[in-house]
């Protein structure tokens, strides 16, 4: 079983045009999508509700508009719980059976994952806790 920090960290963030997504991408963009919900259950005590996650695609899976419009509402209600929503890209939730699903959209999803990811760990990181030394807190340092 992988780690929260492997799953974000399996993020591909630099596809390029020639590169092919599948079922595993999505399988991994939607158990990011889990661990950044907890993370954020964590840091803002704020369990946000998603629309239920699928992680068990296979290469004879068939993915539809309305899975795209579910896992891109899922990571825009994530987004929303960050006061500086500008740092991401906006999600596309109007998805329709017609429209071509290509690497700029692959990009969105995953550095979104990833970067709030980040985000948050590196505010968790830098909490005060009871006994902590802050500069200056001691004397002249």
């Amino acid at each position: 079983m992988a780690t929260e920090k492997e799953i974000i960290d399996s993020l591909k963030l630099d596809w390029l045009p020639s590169d092919y997504y599948n079922c595993e991408d999505l399988n991994r963009v939607e158990e990011a999508t889990v661990v950044v919900r907890d993370r954020v259950a964590v840091f803002r005590g704020q369990l946000v509700p998603l629309d239920g996650i699928k992680t068990n695609r296979t290469e004879k899976t068939i993915e539809f508009a309305d899975s795209l419009n579910r896992i891109e509402t899922n990571i825009y209600r994530l987004v929303l719980t960050f006061p500086e929503t500008m740092n991401f890209r906006e999600s596309k939730t109007d998805w329709t059976h017609d429209e071509p699903f290509d690497f700029s959209d692959a990009i969105r999803l995953e550095k979104n994952l990833y970067d709030m990811y980040y985000l948050i760990e590196s505010n968790i990181s830098n909490i005060p806790y009871c006994g902590t030394i802050v500069a200056g807190e001691s004397g002249v340092i």
